[in-house]
């Protein structure tokens, strides 16, 4: 089992500002089992039923061939701008890991500027490796997002979550074309 916190101060919301949507994501790999994970998880205290959405990969061949995944629990009406917490109690006799849980607040202000906010949630487990007989454009992933407009774009900021891109130097992120650097390294 285990808990983790987020504060107010991770996770700022305004005063006067609605919650609109509050998603949280838990990735999942190497299962073992017959069966998809079904741990139990609690935000603020308060159960949260199956997820709202689920997304599966898994390579398909040679050694090591396990199902990864990522649940996509709606967790909105347990929100809390004071602070939430999430506790994950993986079922018994389970055999896979997690990675890290992230919460994706959206909310809307009337103080501030209208903004368009757009998630595109999938899950895709790749590598590039001539060990595994794959080359970069095999791994590559796309996220489309049709139906954008730029008239009276005044900026704009893409964030990309990997739950696993754990060797420096070997994940890239493209926009548009534009190669751009910067994933944390933790």
């Amino acid at each position: 089992e285990q808990t983790v916190t987020w504060s107010a101060e991770n996770l700022t919301i305004p005063e006067g500002a609605t919650v609109a949507s509050a998603r949280l994501y838990q990735a999942w790999g190497w299962n073992k089992m017959a069966t998809d994970p079904a741990p139990t998880v609690a935000f603020n205290g308060i159960a949260v039923g199956a997820p709202v959405a689920s997304y599966k990969d898994r390579k398909n061949w040679g050694s090591y061939d396990y199902p990864y995944g990522l649940y996509v629990y709606n967790v909105t009406e347990q929100f809390d701008a004071a602070g939430n917490t999430m506790t994950l109690t993986p079922e018994a006799d389970n055999d896979y890991f997690t990675y890290g849980a992230y919460l994706v607040v959206v909310y809307e202000d009337p103080k501030t500027s209208k903004k368009q906010i757009l998630i595109n949630e999938e899950f895709d487990m790749v590598c590039s490796r001539a060990s595994y007989s794959v080359n970069n454009d095999e791994a590559t992933v796309y996220a489309p997002f049709s139906g954008v407009t730029t008239t009276d774009l005044t900026g704009a900021r893409a964030i990309a979550i990997l739950a696993s891109a754990d060797e420096p130097g070997k994940s890239k992120f493209f926009f548009n074309d534009r190669e751009y650097a910067g994933f944390w390294e933790d």
